[in-house]
């Protein structure tokens, strides 16, 4: 697509970021409210239909909103997975299950650097 960097660190920084974050207050309020289980299922297509969008967007307008809807559905997953876990795991446990389920970011970043690696490498 070409993007300059100032695009690319708005697609990937800036509008994400904030869009991520606001999504997240929103949809938190509407976890309280509906059914947990059926709004992580909503979210959860969502995330998938946009990571579709996003692979075959031909210009920056489009990666741009596909982005935005990403950020949105990945927020409501992360609000809707931590009030889940919370309601499924005994107090004494919460800690540790809420630690699991953050440390799966980390993980992934590190084995998507794993991956660029080993396709340097290996190709």
């Amino acid at each position: 697509m070409e993007l300059s960097q100032f695009q690319y660190a708005l697609v990937t920084g800036t509008i994400f970021t904030f869009t991520n974050g606001f999504a997240g207050l929103v949809i938190g309020q509407y976890a309280d409210k509906i059914n947990r289980k059926w709004l992580l299922f909503a979210v959860a297509m969502g995330w998938n239909f946009f990571s579709f969008l996003e692979s075959i967007t031909q210009s920056f307008w489009q990666i741009l909103l596909a982005r935005i809807g990403f950020a949105m559905c990945m927020s409501g997953c992360v609000t809707c997975s931590v009030t889940l876990i919370s309601d499924f795991s005994v107090p004494s446990e919460r800690g540790i299950a809420q630690s699991i389920f953050a440390a799966g970011v980390y993980v992934g970043v590190g084995l998507s650097s794993m991956s660029i690696a080993l396709d340097n490498a290996f190709g």
